[in-house]
């Protein structure tokens, strides 16, 4: 039996990313990995062919998924699910599902089938490999902004299959809200601006900006004006750039939204290569900066040197 739940286990992990699940101290919540799953934690539907887990991961984080493991992995699924069933049959709700299991046992397992490995090398093997599935080469010509949004939704994949989640907080929300806000305020200038364009080919006079204003609300309101009455050719100009600026702020806060429940940074401290991303970096002409902080390149210095043809 003890065989047969380190298989499934094993299996677990690979494949539905989950953490061991190690003991916990004391003062620490009552979070679960792989091997500390409760009967409570496990719905299995031999109808559907689904296995619902649903418990607290690290961080406290839920764990809340429905997986269809025949239709996703055909006889191998099935045979997980009926082991799932197995396992919990005559159980409590509070008792082990696998109980005669622990990290250390699974871990010493797998030494035996190679010197090193550890049920976390699974989890950080399928994160790199879906980090360098999900990243695309992109035209150099892009802006750097772009890349980062391109970069940060492959690293999201990662982070979701990981359930690397956070809770969305207030000042997300707000910062959320005010960059909506911003953009509002400059469609609504652009608006004027292709008014004023009209007007002024026509030989009319438009609004100027007040040369009097102290209040910092307000000159933004009015940062598209000028003191004087401009060409034809200064408001043509000045459109393309409240475009452009429409643009990247457009694209600042998609990102921010895309990425709001989910925690990015995990993947890349503690799971994937960073070769990966330096490689990507350097072949798509991306400052390794943008999607790499200070700390990420201090803590990784053999990998800043990795070259454009890297394969995990």
């Amino acid at each position: 039996k003890q065989k047969k739940q380190i298989a499934t286990a094993m299996w677990v992990i690979d494949r539905l990313a989950l953490r061991v699940g190690g003991e916990k101290d004391e003062d620490e919540a009552d979070t679960v990995g792989c091997c500390s799953l409760r009967v409570e934690h496990v719905a299995v539907d031999l109808e559907t062919h689904t296995l619902t887990l649903d418990f607290l991961g690290k961080d406290s984080m839920r764990h809340h998924q429905t997986y269809k493991l025949q239709e996703q992995y055909g006889d191998v699924g099935l045979k997980i699910l009926k082991n799932f069933d197995d396992f919990c049959k005559k159980k409590k709700k509070g008792t082990d599902v696998f109980d005669q299991l622990d990290p250390n046992v699974l871990n010493d397992h797998l030494k035996t089938l190679m010197p090193g490995l550890s049920a976390k090398v699974f989890r950080t093997y399928n994160a790199s490999s879906t980090l360098e599935e999900q990243l695309e080469d992109l035209n150099h010509d892009l802006p750097d902004k772009m890349k980062v949004v391109s970069y940060n939704a492959a690293n999201r994949q990662v982070a979701i299959l990981c359930n690397h989640q956070r809770t969305v907080s207030k000042s997300a929300e707000a910062s959320l809200e005010k960059l909506g806000g911003l953009i509002e305020s400059l469609e609504k200038q652009l608006k004027e601006l292709k008014s004023m364009r009209r007007k002024r080919k026509r030989g009319e006079n438009i609004r100027l900006k007040d040369p009097d204003l102290t209040d910092k609300e307000e000159k933004k309101l009015q940062s598209h004006l000028w003191l004087k009455q401009p060409s034809v050719d200064q408001v043509g100009k000045r459109i393309e750039t409240w475009k452009r600026k429409i643009e990247s702020q457009k694209l600042t806060l998609k990102n921010k939204d895309d990425n709001k429940t989910v925690a990015l940074g995990t993947s890349k401290i503690n799971y994937c290569d960073p070769r990966i991303t330096v490689a990507w970096a350097k072949r798509n002409e991306c400052p390794i900066e943008k999607v790499f902080p200070g700390a990420l390149r201090d803590k990784f210095p053999w990998a800043m040197s990795e070259t454009t043809g890297f394969k995990f």
